[in-house]
């Protein structure tokens, strides 16, 4: 039988947890009062390791007052590395709950006569501004400060007035004065202006404030001072208009006057850096604007400035500022591009063809847009071919350079099949031209981009990619670096014979190719084109990659991730296997897929590896698939095979049976669990769906994918076989075959395997919609058998991708949870008296970490499970569980919640604390810990007396 719910371990803070971090503290507080300096420091350094740790405001607390102690009484070194602590353990300080001691004895050193002292006070309450934003005390510190004559102390008080400025309005508007009389001061340094001036870019909030800030910039562009003080007045100028749209059109005119009258590059230089940051509000731009930036002439531009102007260009194109442009034939960005597109220079030439492809993409005319299409793609053959840019290209800035290129080619190819079948064709031709460099690499990765994109438009080019892989077989490399970027090529290359080739079969040449360039690759780069070949639906090629490798691996863990790995894979392989029946086949893939979630399962024991639970979930549902897919054949079968008797039969057609289906005799009963296998099994599906908050969108979009094929053979069994309609057991729109999951985001942005899973859907779908319109058949006919059965074999030859999120996590997020009271003896209940309401703390840290955030959490939802006690003879007929629930907002990584509980039953009632997150979309996702307590309530002491009272004593005689 087909389980219908899988457990998560619970990952939470425990009374051996709060010993630990109990101890840690109590030997850091143990090296903090220590006479010899070496051990004060090292015992200072290791307080943000603990506060990783163990990031709970109990233990935070105590530590920063402990170390707020060793401030006001240690010297300047013990608190130079105070400080550093601060600085680093920002997003702890704000758990320090006792915040006007820990203030107070920090700021007693502020009166110091030792002027590093009170600077390294004042950078200290710098890094407390989130804290203590309004402290009135620290205000007029850091305002006296800034009259200070020495240079130290100076620079202090300005990084916490820009800190607390930052924090407070109220401050940044009093400081306003002080700041301005030091600025328009003619014996204040320009250092200390340049130093000064990032303060007023906080100024902002009030509209007085903020004209008088813009007045004083305005008077310092006027005034002669070096480049630096005008650079750094257009950043906050720029800064200014970029809060504000009301500003927009003023600055921008500011800096176009600049650019033109200027003779200093630098400052021209950051006028067009602006210039490109206020194009992200290209919609306020004007056409008077955009004429005054195409009317400078090149030769008044170096090659930088050049690169600028065009970059400026593309940005308003991207954000909305198209209609502020001349788009005709020989308009003056027409005439821009094409004499930059040619440029020698990287730089020029990137910035020209980026412009092209925007403006190629966002031509309102179609004929115009495939001219510009056809320029995109030539301007990027000839660039690929120029030895000048190739050669600038392989340099860090070149490489940035050359990615956004062929990010923005990527983009144009989206436009329809067309273009994406030509843009593939020309940087395909270029593979075996290129030599081993970054730029081979970012051209292997956008044609698998357009590959997705349209997978026929890999075809042409096989032939190409065939030949590549074969030069970097037949080539030795000894530099490292460059060793290591040939197996990066390598597989990528290996990557776009499978994308080309899923759904199809192998040609002869690149499977050779491919089994080859494994058998030559490292350990690693092996895996990993056997990884490609999972996830592109090659099972049998990548389960002879991967099969050797467990053997090879000295890590007992990597070696069963390996195995579970192969396991999976020849889970597939089997049930394309030409021998066998298929219900056998069906039969041997679940086992296999059990095997692989054993494999991952120990992987997860022994600790040394993240942690594998959606692995092993995912296997199980899918080997439940398998299972309940194995009992429909059979039933199936059997109704081939072996028809209802004809007794059955003649009762069902005299009228004897009111229900129709009796006449099939069991297979009616068998059919009736195979709806509920299928429904169990897309509720586990549902299940994994809801606990993977870390999945990436496309990851999602399958687990959905396969809950709906669940769902569909459901209906499909009770639409067409049961005819559960015409009985009314469920409504029409419950019944639908149209096959339409929910998907995080459009079908038509989701990577090949969720388009070619979702294509598959709607086959299957369409043949039980067909069943479902032939109301003249019998109640189980073979017609049905034989539909049902196409459909089953549909989904199960169909391509199966393992998901990215199996092999890859884009990001991980964690919740520790630490609930108070707690018992410190293990699973001992929390005793309470009798008659009082127990009251609870909540406190979480959400530990977060990755390359690419896929979802951010929003609000975390807290569950609280009361199950009381059973009176004594009682037995539990109903579920008398109480609920109670709270959403509460996580500040940075931290959030605490309080349940106030009426335990009046006498006894042990049993707690459960669960934890879900809430994303940007408000939608709730089932991954957060959960935490069991048991609280005992004491019997009330009256009820004992009586009972007490009331039985008989014995008596001698």
């Amino acid at each position: 039988m087909i389980p219908t719910k899988h457990g998560h371990p619970d990952v939470s803070m425990t009374s051996d947890t709060e010993l630990d971090f109990n101890s840690a503290l109590a030997e850091l507080d143990k090296g903090l009062r220590s006479m010899k300096p070496g051990e004060q420091c090292e015992a200072i350094v290791k307080f943000p390791a603990l506060f990783e740790k163990y990031p709970f405001p109990i233990l935070v607390n105590a530590s920063f007052l402990k170390l707020a102690e060793v401030f006001r009484n240690g010297t300047n070194f013990l608190r130079l590395w105070i400080l550093r602590v601060c600085q680093q353990s920002e997003n702890h300080i704000k758990k320090v709950q006792n915040v006007d001691e820990f203030v107070k004895r920090t700021f007693s050193v502020i009166h110091s006569n030792d002027p590093v002292a009170r600077s390294l006070t004042l950078r200290l309450l710098a890094s407390l501004a989130p804290v203590v934003p309004e402290h009135v005390g620290v205000h007029h510190s850091v305002r006296t400060a800034l009259d200070s004559f020495d240079a130290i102390e100076l620079q202090a008080a300005i990084t916490a007035a820009e800190a607390f400025a930052s924090k407070s309005e109220v401050f940044a508007i009093q400081l306003f004065d002080k700041i301005a009389e030091k600025i328009q001061s003619l014996s204040c340094p320009v250092e200390t202006k340049i130093q000064l001036l990032p303060i007023l870019k906080h100024m902002g909030s009030d509209a007085p404030t903020a004209a008088r800030v813009r007045h004083i910039c305005e008077e310092l562009l006027e005034q002669n001072f070096p480049q630096a003080l005008n650079v750094q007045t257009l950043d906050i100028l720029t800064t200014f208009a970029e809060q504000t749209t009301a500003q927009v059109e003023d600055q921008v005119n500011l800096l176009l006057r600049r650019l033109r009258t200027d003779p200093n590059r630098v400052v021209r230089i950051h006028c067009l850096k602006n210039l490109k940051k206020l194009a992200k509000k290209g919609y306020l731009w004007n056409k008077e604007q955009t004429n005054n930036l195409l009317e400078i002439t090149p030769g008044e531009l170096n090659q930088i400035e050049e690169a600028l102007v065009l970059e400026v260009l593309a940005e308003l194109v991207t954000n909305e500022g198209v209609n502020s442009l001349d788009l005709l034939p020989d308009s003056p960005v027409h005439v821009l591009w094409k004499t930059y597109i040619s440029a020698n220079n990287l730089k020029v030439a990137s910035a020209a063809l980026r412009l092209l492809s925007h403006l190629a993409a966002r031509s309102p005319v179609e004929a115009d847009s495939f001219d510009l299409i056809l320029e995109t793609n030539r301007a990027l053959e000839s660039l690929l071919l120029s030895p000048t840019c190739m050669e600038q290209a392989e340099v860090p800035i070149g490489r940035t350079l050359m990615t956004k290129t062929l990010s923005a080619a990527v983009e144009l190819g989206r436009i329809n099949k067309d273009v994406c079948t030509l843009l593939a064709e020309t940087l395909g031709n270029r593979l075996v031209d290129l030599q081993l460099g970054y730029t081979l690499s970012s051209v292997c990765e956008a044609l698998s981009f357009l590959g997705d994109k349209y997978q026929l438009s890999l075809l042409p080019i096989l032939s190409k990619v065939n030949l590549c892989i074969s030069r970097f077989i037949c080539d030795v490399v000894e530099e490292e670096e460059k060793s290591r970027l040939k197996e990066q090529i390598m597989v990528r290359l290996c990557v776009l014979l499978c994308l080309a080739h899923h759904g199809y079969s192998w040609q002869a040449e690149s499977l050779s190719t491919l089994r080859l360039a494994a058998l030559h690759g490292n350990y690693w780069s092996t895996y990993r084109i056997a990884r490609a070949c999972a996830r592109y639906d090659h099972a049998q090629v990548g389960l002879e990659i991967m099969a050797p490798l467990d053997k090879i691996l000295s890590s007992e863990s990597r070696a069963a991730y390996i195995q579970g790995c192969t396991e999976l894979l020849r889970s597939k392989s089997m049930l394309l296997s030409q021998e066998g029946a298929l219900s056998e086949k069906i039969s041997a893939a679940a086992d296999c897929c059990e095997r692989a979630a054993s494999h991952l399962k120990l992987v997860s024991e022994q600790g040394l590896i993240t942690s594998f639970i959606f692995h092993e979930e995912y296997l199980k549902t899918r080997a439940y698939f398998l299972i309940a897919c194995g009992q429909l054949v059979a039933t199936l079968k059997t109704l081939r095979t072996a028809p209802p008797p004809a007794p059955a039969v003649a009762l069902g057609a005299g009228g004897t049976y009111k229900d129709d289906l009796l006449k099939c005799g069991r297979a009616a009963t068998q059919l009736k669990n195979s709806v509920g296998d299928f429904r169990r099994v897309a509720a586990q599906y549902e299940s994994l769906y809801e606990s993977s908050f870390d999945a990436d969108a496309d990851t999602l979009s399958q687990i959905l994918i396969n809950q709906h094929y669940c769902l569909m053979f459901a209906r499909g069994i009770e639409r067409t076989a049961l005819r559960r309609p015409q009985q009314g057991l469920f409504s029409e729109e419950e019944l639908a075959f149209e096959f339409s999951p929910d998907l995080p985001k459009s079908l038509s942005q989701c990577c090949l395997e969720v388009r070619k899973a979702y294509d598959t859907g709607v086959k299957v779908g369409d043949i039980l919609r067909n069943l479902a319109n032939r109301p003249d058949l019998l109640p189980v006919s073979h017609v049905h058998v034989d539909g049902i059965m196409s459909a089953l074999q549909l989904v199960l030859l169909s391509p199966f991708c393992i998901p990215r999120f199996f092999f890859q996590a884009l990001q991980s997020t964690t919740v520790k949870l630490a609930v108070s009271p707690s018992s410190r003896l293990g699973n001992e209940p929390v005793s309470i008296p009798y008659g009082t309401l127990f009251a609870m703390t909540v406190e979480g840290v959400i530990q977060s970490k990755g390359i690419k955030r896929c979802r951010m959490i929003k609000m975390v939802k807290i569950n609280v499970t009361n199950q009381p006690p059973l009176a004594k003879g009682e037995n539990k007929a109903f579920d008398d569980s109480k609920h109670l629930s709270q959403l509460v907002r996580a500040d940075h990584d931290y959030f605490s919640s309080e349940f106030i509980l009426n335990l009046a039953s006498p006894g042990v009632h049993h707690l459960t604390i669960e934890t879900a997150l809430i994303d940007e979309n408000d939608n709730a996702w089932k991954t957060g810990p959960s935490f069991s307590l048991n609280v005992r309530s004491q019997d009330d002491p009256t009820k004992t007396h009586v009972r007490q009272s009331s039985t008989p004593g014995s008596s001698r005689t």
